[in-house]
């Protein structure tokens, strides 16, 4: 029988409470494991000693991890206060490996050793980004292709000059972190080791750790992909040799979104859709009709341009979408089910990655993300963050939530 994943959400008064329950709630572990830990802005300062109490009372010696907006759990989600969340995998070290810190896109060359690479076949990374790094973007787009792999993370979200973590042989001695955690080589005791700026690092699975990923855009589409006929600088001027106003009218009249027989020009209801119509660009090549979404910052209603946030060129696609509870809730939970139907088995333990644009700011105070995921889902040990910004496959994604399931 395999050992059974184990996970814990907890919001405390400090620090030390809410990682003391996590700990006891899924200690002891007599076996081979990787621990996952994210704790809320407030627990930042902390992090080194969140991880050395973790692994002096579960005895799990290895952690990942990163600082969020939020942290998840079970059915369980919080974004005030020291909270933490944790998962304990069950797998033996030949199963997975860190990956180092990547500051710059000529350090995934080489990123992972190549005898690990060959026996492994790592077939998915869950990595952490800083997002003060302008270099990250380029890192996750060569990352995939250069390790045949998947990726799934997201970017930290950074109280100070914190970081994402990473340690393998994490002993009970601490240090400060702002960046990678790495064993200390220096003395008898592990520990931590300062590393100054910060890139992309995390953990390689094998292929003898299966999963499935998902994402959920929060969106609808209300209109086929247009393509870009014209452009003023970073205003889109033509779709389909159309201004570009006139199109966004026509798909929201398709929708009934919008009035067909407006009192004026200026006056039918595009100020009310604010901040629920975006933009968006559809992947190349994407079998699964992927797409990236971007803002729809300003609307220039006498020249018909729109101001759209994102580096757009002629020739290029774009389409429009509609965010809203409703549509966040309908597509979080048909992510879901896709993802369980891909399933062979019940999945063991699950990681959610969401957008700190999300949880109560889409769905509201009394609709919790996690209530929706935990209804669809069951109640898998699960672990996740709300970050800066999503990362699936080898993309930057705003507004998403990105669901792991280990099987």
């Amino acid at each position: 029988m395999k050992p059974r994943f184990r996970s814990m959400a907890a919001q405390a008064h400090d620090w030390r409470t809410a990682a003391m329950i996590c700990a006891e709630a899924v200690a002891p572990v007599d076996h081979a494991a990787l621990g996952l830990v994210y704790v809320t802005e407030a627990v930042a300062a902390h992090l080194p000693e969140v991880v050395s109490l973790l692994s002096a009372t579960t005895g799990v010696r290895h952690w990942a991890g990163t600082i969020g907006a939020g942290v998840c759990g079970t059915n369980e989600e919080f974004f005030s206060g020291a909270a933490v969340s944790i998962l304990i995998l069950p797998l033996e070290e030949d199963d997975w490996t860190f990956l180092p810190s990547l500051r710059q896109p000529e350090d995934v060359a080489d990123a992972i050793p190549e005898d690990w690479m060959q026996t492994a076949r790592p077939l998915v990374g869950l990595v952490h980004g800083d997002p003060r790094n302008e270099a990250i973007p380029g890192i996750i787009d060569l990352l995939p292709e250069a390790i045949d792999s998947y990726l799934v993370g997201g970017l930290t979200v950074l109280p100070d000059s914190l970081s994402h973590l990473g340690t393998k042989g994490l002993g009970s001695v601490g240090g400060h972190i702002a960046g990678t955690l790495v064993p200390d080589h220096h003395g008898e005791q592990p520990g931590f080791e300062t590393i100054t700026g910060g890139g992309l690092s995390g953990v390689l699975f094998g292929a003898d750790v299966p999963v499935v990923v998902g994402l959920s855009q929060g969106c609808q589409p209300i209109g086929p992909p247009h393509l870009i006929t014209s452009m003023d600088d970073d205003w889109v001027e033509g779709l389909n040799n159309r201004t570009a106003l006139d199109v966004l009218r026509q798909d929201l009249q398709a929708a009934n979104l919008l009035s067909k027989n407006p009192r004026q020009q200026d006056d039918d209801g595009l100020a009310s859709l604010a901040g629920t119509i975006h933009a968006a660009v559809p992947v190349s090549g994407s079998d699964t009709a992927d797409y990236l979404v971007r803002s729809l910052m300003a609307i220039d209603i006498q020249d018909g341009r729109l101001g759209i946030a994102a580096d757009l060129v002629e020739g290029e696609r774009l389409m429009f979408v509609r965010r809203d509870p409703v549509s966040a809730e309908s597509d979080l939970r048909a992510m879901v089910r896709r993802l369980l139907a891909r399933c062979p088995e019940p999945p063991r333990g699950a990681l959610y990655i969401s957008c700190l644009a999300r949880g109560p700011r889409l769905f509201g105070q009394g609709r919790q993300e996690m209530a929706i995921i935990t209804e669809e889902l069951g109640t898998v040990p699960l672990t996740g963050f709300f970050a800066g910004g999503e990362i699936n496959h080898n993309r930057i994604y705003t507004f998403t939530g990105v669901l792991m399931l280990f099987l």
